[in-house]
């Protein structure tokens, strides 16, 4: 199936929520407030499915599922065990996914302002000598520094110092 937008599925997604489960043994029998979803599963000549979500971090990330396009289908516990198996698998790799460029933001990025930190700054100036390097140009770069900053976080407080740095 095409990757489409997850809001476009209202009652697919509250049958995952409510049930942790889609089970349509026959795609003409379903009822009149998934027209929505049956429309898209009869573009697909779907006849019958079963999906469970992908969960990560506590929210419905995607779906997975087994459908049958030659005929309806009674699925098993074990289409049902399989599917929750590779849906598990999947959400881990996604959170690890997630976690790693949490991880890399982090170590390239000051917490307060978002901007790219120290580390980040050698990383890109070192590739920007490299490419001067062989592209035998050169490089600029410019520093701005905020001078007696100190004297603004000790008269006003850090809260309001924290905020100037944020606006400069």
């Amino acid at each position: 199936i095409e990757e489409m937008p997850l809001d476009i599925f209202p009652w697919w997604l509250d049958q995952l929520e409510k049930n942790n489960l889609v089970y349509v043994e026959d795609v003409n029998d379903m009822p009149a407030e998934a027209s929505a979803e049956q429309e898209q599963l009869y573009r697909q000549d779907v006849k019958s499915l079963i999906s469970v979500p992908i969960i990560v971090e506590g929210k419905i990330h995607a779906f997975i599922g087994i459908d049958s396009v030659t005929s309806t289908k009674k699925w098993t516990n074990e289409n049902i065990e399989l599917l929750f198996i590779m849906a598990k698998i999947l959400s881990s790799g996604i959170t690890r996914i997630n976690y790693d460029k949490k991880i890399d933001y982090m170590a390239y990025h000051d917490a307060l302002t978002g901007l790219p930190n120290r580390s980040l700054l050698i990383d890109r100036v070192n590739q920007g000598i490299l490419n001067a390097s062989r592209q035998e140009t050169s490089i600029s770069i410019m520093f701005i520094d905020l001078d007696e900053f100190k004297i603004i976080n000790d008269t006003l407080g850090h809260d309001q110092g924290d905020e100037l740095l944020k606006q400069v």
